[in-house]
């Protein structure tokens, strides 16, 4: 199966679960939009909005680039809690990965994804925050292509 999820312009919509580090759970779902252009850059927009709890609602702005080999990518994000952000992921049969860090943050942040391929248009994700070097929320969702 050929993946789908980043390589492709599309939109997402996410349903999923949000945990935190001391064990509360919270329900949120989102949409995803990604989106290219001609010299292999991508844009990809993820909005997150939790049932009844803070934050509310996560925006994740990214900006990256496919490298010539066309498994690896970097990019850069605007998170709406934490700020700046880079990374880099890398693009495998059935499942692309991707860790990112805070730009001057005390907290030390960083997040790690796995977009794990169902089939073409339905996708699990599995993210983590971290601060420092203990795990923070873990969330897990599944996409599917709108």
């Amino acid at each position: 199966m050929t993946q789908s999820f980043l390589l492709q312009v599309g939109t997402w919509n996410s349903l999923g679960t949000w945990m935190e580090a001391d064990g509360s759970t919270v329900a949120f779902q989102g949409r995803t939009m990604v989106s290219w252009s001609e010299d292999a850059w991508f844009a990809m927009v993820t909005k997150l909005i939790f049932a009844d709890s803070q934050p509310g609602e996560l925006l994740w702005r990214y900006r990256g680039r496919l490298a010539d080999t066309g498994h690896c990518y970097t990019f850069m994000l605007e998170h709406s809690s934490v700020g700046k952000m880079e990374g880099e992921g890398r693009i495998g049969e059935q499942t692309v990965v991707q860790r990112s860090w805070a730009l001057n943050n005390a907290q030390q942040r960083s997040a790690f994804e796995t977009f794990t391929c169902i089939d073409a248009n339905t996708y699990h994700l599995a993210h983590t925050t971290m601060v420092g070097q203990r795990l923070g929320a873990v969330a897990e969702a599944t996409l599917r292509r709108v």
